[in-house]
């Protein structure tokens, strides 16, 4: 019964017997053995255990080859243990064992059985004929099992008898056979044959093999699957990582895994939980590979050898024609048994007997000839672009199996593994010679050969006679010592294009560089000539044209546009350039099993970087306007809040906020105290005259000291250089900076160094933010100016000129230079000194025959201490702080309060003070303060104008003004310059309380008529807050003195004689009610609506006559009149104040002389 497992008891007695005689040369070959062997190992049985239990790791090519779902084995694994074992090894447990060169008999028939003719030589392998039963008519024989034991007068008959365990025999399971239907029978599994069922059941589930034996037993694999690899690492399975190939292994091939590990374990191995499989081991000795090329019919073997014959020592091995076998063996893994992933690797030929120049070209040549060559392989050769089908044979102990003509019987997932083979090693390297010689400053010629390929490449590209050039390489280096050897090689007959690359070096930290710091500008390609013979170098011949540009934008570059290129490749002067050259392939994806595949190795055609300068230099300096280019910052200090102690105020003015304002005012960035340029901008910085430190690729300026910033001259000249970040051409220092100072209009003039801007081909990331102009380059030299003094310790206007030399490589140089002016910054450091004061009058004038007198104009005058320190182009200020009016004119009214602190100057605070050049004078706080009119012989004294707001004739001129005085600087004029800024226009201040400007003039209003002459005069009115108070009664008083004019007695000029004194009486005005004063401040004065207050007084025509009698005058005697104005006095008024008590009283003001008209009335009787 085919489906069970038959014992000795089920075995009909009799069976068929074969009287096997031994081959004539058998003893002659065992003793061969025996000489050729160190057969000295004692025979031992191997004991299945834990320590050698098998795994095997699935790889995808397995796992995509049919339906798999999950292994069906726990002794096979898809996880990261195989792979981290190799990667990672823990230590081993399993002591190595030693190496030696003794084995058993057991192994040395072992040896005999894997060249089945020699076996069979040897009496190891017999082929007998066994009559089947012979089924009914038109039936197809059931199957069954097949065994041989020992027959009856064996010579060790009788030990097998004695002991059941000295012998074991195995049978084989026969499938159903028809005569109509012929078929491979092959044995996969072997089935031990107990003695009755008792003992079979202590053989294991025996039952877990049926399946098998059953699905092999056509001899053919069910799962076959293929591979070429990518990487050198035979365990990377994805396209990314691993080492890169250097020779290619072809294709790698395995089958049925997971049943190939059962089988094999069942023999060495526990399962995974330590218990024994059954005994039935498996009858695969090995495999038979076929190949094809994909969508032929037919197979060609990979393993079929032919012999002619040979002698084992004294035995004959007659001719034969037959096929090799692969065996698949476990491997060491960290102590631990794995079958390899992969079983088998074709690389082209035969699999088993590859010839001697096949040999010779992968190692060392043979230490003796094959006895057997392989043929018929060579059918089918592996080449790149082509795609193959695999399939696998099974092979037993005799060598016997399926042929390679015969089709499998049986169903399987997956019996032919596809593959397509596809170039995946990249061409190697060019080889390039300089034709200009070795140091050549610019390399303009050089001579491309094409890469080189080995073996097995060589032969993969299917070139014409590659195997035939590179085996007489192989044949020759075997007359030669080692040292001459020649590399079997040839030129690559895939590299048909040659790619240059020409790179220009960025500026370190760019990332348009990549990471070798190099941006790539153009690539273009050149076509090698054709390859015609194998031991003929192709060449290409290489020139480049090296031109000039400022930019690299400026150029046209060629674009790859996928047809080779001609003519010379250009390259750009002027920058640390490299070419790149590296071999092409044909863009084949069919071919090349990748993009990569197709790229050869990248070389340079020089080592390192090549500069060629620009010839001429074309105009490194962009052209900006000077206002672009130069900005003068002067910064006032930080003002502290009053809360602030003197500590925290020092403290205060070292913060950044200086260096905020000065970045603010310049157009650049400022963080933490530290300068860069405009995002985007590449900037390099210098700096002199402060205390700094500039990052290393001098992209940031650190001011370390902010206080040092304010009230200097903070002048920033920014130039762009009209090159790209690429460019290279300046030396170091980049560029020197010098500045030529001018005192103006003295002309003393000054030239210093100031330092250098280093342009280090580097960046920060600041060049990196917003979007990168890469087309240019800022420079920005800050340089601190303390404002100049001249000789004589004064300050003056600044003509500044700085010139700024780049240095390029080739020793040449350009220079540009940038002018400005400066205003005057520093503030006079004195104070006035007020030493004492008067009134200035212009001439008295005498109209007519003294019949009246001009108005005389009147100004305050001062006089001033002189001061040596003061600069003497400087004059003195003055401005209003307040204004009271006079309290002699408000009698009993409530004094004024005290004012408000006085406020600051109004002067723009100029916080930030930027001059740029070409700006003028813009007289900066000029108007703040009114300049004092100082006089033409003195140099102390002054006349102080009345304020802006008011005229000779205003009120408030009646009161007292408080005035703060400073020294400053004037307007200035084309032949004396005296440009000054706002907060260094004026000095320290002088206040003055108390100050009385001239009063208005008196006005003497004289009307005469029939009844006599009547005359008036206005008051001094008190002005507070702008409004006019008018005091009834006025506390001043008015005199009028009626004169009358006579010829002197001599008759040269006429004379006023003072004829009477009459004093005004106040206007009679609607009268107020209260007291004025406290609590009643609208009390005692009239509103701006009445008219101010008027004194009158009158003489009658007989007072007149009378008066002019008294001193002997005729009544025609022309009269003259004027007005004084007194002042009340503290102990009351005087009866004759302009006569006995004249020296007593104070005049506040007086009339001109006024004549009194005749009037158009005769006079009344």
């Amino acid at each position: 019964d085919p489906g069970r497992v038959a014992t000795l008891a089920d075995v009909p007695a009799g069976g068929q017997v074969f009287d096997l005689a031994p081959p004539p040369g058998q003893a002659a070959l065992f003793d061969w053995l025996r000489a050729e062997f160190k057969l000295t190992l004692p025979e031992t049985v191997h004991v299945r255990s834990d320590d050698f239990r098998l795994r095997k790791y699935l790889p995808l090519s397995y796992r995509r080859a049919h339906g798999f779902v999950a292994p069906k084995t726990p002794l096979a694994s898809i996880d990261d243990t195989y792979h981290c074992l190799l990667k990672c090894p823990p230590p081993s447990a399993r002591p190595t064992p030693p190496a030696t060169d003794e084995m058993s008999w057991g192994e040395g028939f072992a040896v005999l059985l894997r060249q089945p003719p020699v076996a069979r030589a040897a009496g190891l392998i017999h082929t007998v004929t066994i009559d089947l039963p012979e089924p009914a008519p038109g039936q197809a024989h059931s199957g069954g099992w097949l065994f041989f034991s020992l027959a009856a007068g064996h010579p060790f008959a009788a030990e097998a008898a004695a002991d059941p365990g000295w012998a074991k025999l195995y049978a084989t399971r026969l499938p159903r056979l028809d005569r109509a239907e012929p078929r491979p029978v092959f044995t996969a599994t072997l089935f031990p044959v107990a003695a009755d069922a008792a003992a079979a059941a202590g053989l294991g589930p025996l039952d877990q093999v049926f399946p098998e034996a059953t699905v092999f037993d056509d001899g053919f694999a069910k799962i076959v699957h293929a591979r070429q690899p990518i990487h050198a690492d035979g365990s990377a399975e994805d396209a990314a990582g691993g080492p890169p190939l250097r020779l290619d292994p072809g294709i790698q091939l395995a089958w049925d895994d997971e049943d190939t590990l059962v089988a094999t374990n069942r023999a060495i191995g526990t399962e995974m939980d330590g218990s024994l499989p059954p005994e039935a081991p498996s009858a695969v000795f090995g495999y038979r590979i076929d190949v094809r090329a994909a969508g032929d019919a037919g197979w060609t073997s990979l393993q079929a050898v032919t012999s002619p014959g040979f002698a084992v020592g004294a035995a004959a091995i007659p001719g034969f024609d037959a096929e090799g076998i692969v065996e698949v063996h476990p491997m060491t893994v960290a102590g631990q048994f794995w079958l390899p992933v992969f079983f088998a690797r074709w690389a082209g030929g035969s699999l088993v007997a590859p010839s001697d120049d096949e040999v010779l070209l992968r190692g060392p040549a043979r230490a003796r000839a094959l006895p057997y060559a392989g043929t018929g392989a060579d059918t089918v050769p592996l080449r790149y672009g082509r795609d193959y089908e695999f399939r696998v044979r099974l092979a037993d102990t005799t060598g016997g199996g399926p042929a390679a003509d015969t089709d499998p019987v049986n169903p399987a997932a997956a019996p032919v593994a596809r593959q397509a083979f596809r170039r995946m090693i990249p061409p190697g390297a060019v080889r390039s010679r300089d034709l200009d010689g070795a140091g050549a400053h610019t390399p303009r010629q050089f001579r491309i050969e094409r890469p080189r390929i080995g073996y097995p490449q060589a032969v993969f590209t299917g070139f014409p006679g590659a195997f035939e050039h590179l085996a007489a390489i192989g044949r020759a280096n075997q007359g030669r010592p080692p040292a001459a050897w020649v590399v079997p090689d040839m030129p690559d007959p895939d590299a048909d294009l040659l790619e240059i690359r020409v790179l220009v070096q960025a500026p370190r930290f760019d990332p348009a560089g990549g990471d070798a710091g190099f941006a790539e500008l153009y690539r273009t390609t050149r076509a090698f000539p054709p390859l015609v013979d194998p031991a003929a170098p192709a060449v290409l011949d290489l020139t480049l044209d090296w031109v000039d540009c400022a930019r690299l934008s400026d150029i046209a570059w060629p674009a790859d546009g996928g047809l080779p290129g001609t003519g010379p490749v250009v390259v750009p002067r002027g920058r640390n350039v490299r070419v790149l050259v590296r071999a092409l392939g044909r863009a084949d994806p069919g071919y090349f099993g990748s993009g990569a595949a197709r790229l050869g190795s990248l070389g340079e055609l020089w080592a390192g970087t090549v500069t060629v300068p620009l010839s001429p230099e074309p105009p490194l300096f962009a052209p900006t306007t000077d206002q672009e280019r130069l900005a003068s910052v002067f910064l006032q200090p930080e003002v502290p809040r009053a809360a602030e102690t003197a500590v925290a105020a020092a403290q205060a003015g070292a913060t950044t906020l200086m260096v905020t304002r000065l970045a603010a005012a310049t157009g650049l960035v400022a963080e933490d105290g530290t300068l860069y340029g405009v995002p985007g901008r590449r900037t390099a910085f210098g700096c002199a005259g402060l205390k700094h430190h500039l990052a290393p690729d001098g992209g940031a300026l650190t001011l370390t000291s902010p206080v040092e910033l304010d009230r200097v001259w903070l002048n920033l000249v920014r130039l762009r250089l009209d090159r790209d970040w690429s460019w290279t051409g300046l030396s170091s220092p980049s560029v020197t900076v010098s500045r030529r100072l001018e005192l103006l209009p003295i002309g003393q003039i000054s030239t210093r160094s100031l330092g250098s801007i280093s342009v280090d081909h580097a960046i920060n990331g600041q060049a990196l933010r917003a979007a990168p102009d890469r087309e240019s380059l800022d420079l920005v030299f800050l340089d601190a100016l303390e404002p100049p003094t001249g000789p004589d310790g004064h300050p003056y206007e600044v003509r500044l000129t700085y010139t700024l030399t780049a240095r390029f490589d080739d020793g040449g140089t350009q220079s540009v230079e940038v002018e400005t002016r400066l205003p005057v910054a520093t503030a006079p450091k004195v104070a006035p000194k007020l030493v004492s004061a008067g009134h200035a009058f212009s001439d008295y004038t005498i109209f007519g025959d003294y019949e009246a007198t001009g108005r005389r104009r009147r100004m305050l005058w001062l006089e001033f201490e002189p001061d040596p320190a003061r600069d003497p182009r400087d004059i003195i200020y003055a401005r209003v702080l307040h204004h009271t009016p006079d309290p002699m004119l408000m009698p009993g009214w409530e004094p004024a309060a005290d004012p408000a602190p006085y406020a600051g100057l109004d002067l723009d605070p100029e916080a930030v003070r930027v001059i740029r050049p070409g700006q003028g004078d813009d007289h900066a706080g000029l108007n703040a303060m009114q300049p004092l009119i100082k006089a033409v012989d003195s140099d102390v004294h002054y006349a102080l104008p009345l304020p802006a707001n008011l005229s000779s004739q205003s009120p408030e001129l009646f009161g007292f003004f408080t005035y703060e005085f400073r020294v400053g600087h004037p307007q200035g004029t084309e032949a004396a310059p005296f440009w000054s800024t706002a907060q260094g226009r004026f000095g320290p201040a002088l206040v003055i309380e108390g100050v009385q400007h001239p009063t208005p003039d008196l006005a003497c209003a004289i009307r005469r008529t029939r009844a006599g002459i009547t005359a008036s005069a206005g008051y001094a009115v008190a002005v507070q807050n702008g409004r006019v108070m008018r005091i009834q009664p006025p506390n001043t008083e008015i005199w009028f003195v009626l004169y009358g004019r006579v010829m002197q007695a001599d008759g040269q000029s006429w004379r006023n004689i003072q004829l009477d004194l009459r004093r005004a009486q106040p206007a009679t005005r609607r009268p107020t009610h209260g007291r004025p004063g406290l609590g009643n401040p609208g009390a005692g004065y009239l509103g701006t609506h009445h008219l101010p207050p008027t004194g009158h007084a009158a003489w009658t025509t007989a007072d007149i006559e009378a008066r002019l009698a008294a001193f002997g005058f005729d009544d025609a005697t022309p009269l003259t009149a004027l007005a004084i104005e007194l002042l009340p006095e503290p102990n009351g008024a005087f009866d004759a104040p302009l006569a006995g008590d004249l020296g007593q009283v104070r005049i506040l003001r007086t009339s001109p002389l006024v004549a009194v008209s005749g009037g158009c009335c005769p006079p009344e009787v």
